[in-house]
């Protein structure tokens, strides 16, 4: 069986997809495995896998069978419906528990990891507080820096989701939420943008309440070193600061609203930072400038058109050079 210490690979859209599509193990069935992974390997041995439609996926492939290797664990599938699994664990370090076994870890929504981090985080003297946030920094850094460049690219996609689905569902923001993303995913921003990479993810959602992406959007990505723009927040920011300005009635009001984001875009696109772009009301032209630079060099484009909630997806469009499996 393939031996692999570390996989920090996340899993494919494409992949996940195809295993929610086959419909989940029976419960008892693998418990020790992700639930991707139950799945796989349970359908196959029910002979219920052609493997050929996993082969774009594979880390290796052959006659006999294919290995799978994400998020920390290995699958040989085999022909005749057997397999073997290899589980990935943490390397014994002296930075303690906060060394995760994935760097998909410190931010995975489907385990509201970063509520967990901060709760955990709340029940410590300042101290450990401290400690433990110096440590997720430097495990953060560890991860980062063992990534490949592709699988570096992969993480972004899984980190800049999994950070905006965590902030639409989180429950409330504090010192401990602001502390932990500061700690973890500013240190990941700041590690991608020093290996040449940015991200840009462009949300067409509709909110029916502003409250979340005027009051915790903000604050959430700048912990995160994130840039956070959408028009309907400005002209709801300048009716809470002056209720009475005369702009309020202005009918293009919106539309500047839109050129100021558009600014902010070209700012992050000029330095090479990462920027989440909302517009809660989408028009023709709202992500003109960010997808301008879609597939250039260096800079990785997801769009997020459905709602944020579990089984949905992005469109991907990855550097110039990287090539994303499964693509």
């Amino acid at each position: 069986m393939t031996e692999v210490d570390d996989i920090f690979t996340p899993l494919p859209d494409g992949l996940r997809s195809k295993a929610d599509s086959l419909g989940p193990a029976p419960e008892g069935a693998y418990p020790d495995l992700p639930e991707w992974a139950r799945t796989l390997v349970y359908r196959h041995s029910q002979m219920e896998i052609d493997l050929d439609e996993l082969r774009p996926y594979a880390a290796e492939s052959g006659d006999s069978g294919l290995t799978l290797a994400f998020e920390g664990t290995c699958l040989n599938l085999l022909e005749g419906g057997q397999a073997q699994v290899f589980t990935a664990g943490p390397k014994a370090d002296d930075s303690g528990g906060w060394l995760r076994p994935r760097i998909t870890d410190y931010w995975d929504a489907s385990e509201r990891s970063i509520e967990q981090a901060a709760r955990q985080l709340a029940g410590l003297d300042e101290r450990d507080r401290q400690a433990a946030l110096a440590e997720v920094n430097a495990s953060v850094n560890q991860h980062a820096a063992a990534l490949t460049d592709q699988q570096l690219v992969l993480a972004a996609v899984n980190f800049a989701d999994n950070l905006y689905k965590s902030a639409c569902a989180i429950g409330w923001w504090d010192g401990d939420v602001s502390d932990y993303l500061e700690a973890s995913a500013k240190t990941f921003s700041i590690a991608l943008n020093e290996r040449g990479f940015s991200f840009q993810y462009l949300v067409d959602n509709a909110w029916d309440d502003m409250s979340r992406p005027t009051r915790l959007l903000p604050g959430w990505y700048q912990a995160s070193a994130v840039l956070f723009t959408c028009p309907q927040v400005l002209v709801s920011n300048l009716a809470e600061r002056e209720p009475d300005s005369p702009a309020l009635t202005t009918p293009g009001l919106i539309d500047e609203a839109r050129g100021s984001c558009e600014e902010a875009v070209a700012a992050c696109q000029q330095d090479g930072l990462n920027f989440v772009h909302l517009d809660a009301d989408l028009v023709e032209g709202s992500f003109a400038q960010a997808l301008a630079d879609q597939g250039a060099e260096g800079v990785i484009t997801m769009i997020r058109s459905e709602a944020p909630d579990p089984g949905t997806s992005i469109n991907i469009i990855p550097p110039d050079g990287i090539e994303l499996p499964g693509s």
